[in-house]
């Protein structure tokens, strides 16, 4: 159903509104998820080099994006994954304060 349709133009008001608000809703989840995703690749890429002064910057990357997934999760309304990231997050959290020790 897209806006150049001719049911979509016998909908409600209330209808359209909702419609519109789930896809503009949509492109700001889909950019979170991706900001998320770039972070996490670029946290093992700091956790997985060689030179331990720099892999407590992994471990934050780690994470912010492990706190987004959540935030992503919690939106959806998807508890498993929601506490699966808030157990990552946890843990890098950990990784943070072991390297800063």
């Amino acid at each position: 159903m897209d806006s150049g349709d001719i049911s979509f133009r016998r909908t409600s008001s209330f209808v359209k509104a909702f419609y519109t608000g789930v896809n503009t809703t949509w492109k700001g989840r889909i950019m979170i998820r991706w900001i998320g995703f770039i972070l996490a690749v670029l946290a093992v890429y700091l956790l997985s080099t060689a030179n331990p002064s720099i892999q407590h910057w992994g471990w934050l990357l780690s994470a912010i994006s492990c706190a987004i997934w959540v935030y992503a999760g919690a939106r959806d309304g998807d508890i498993a994954r929601t506490l699966m990231e808030i157990c990552y997050t946890i843990l890098a959290i950990r990784g943070i304060i072991n390297w800063w020790q």
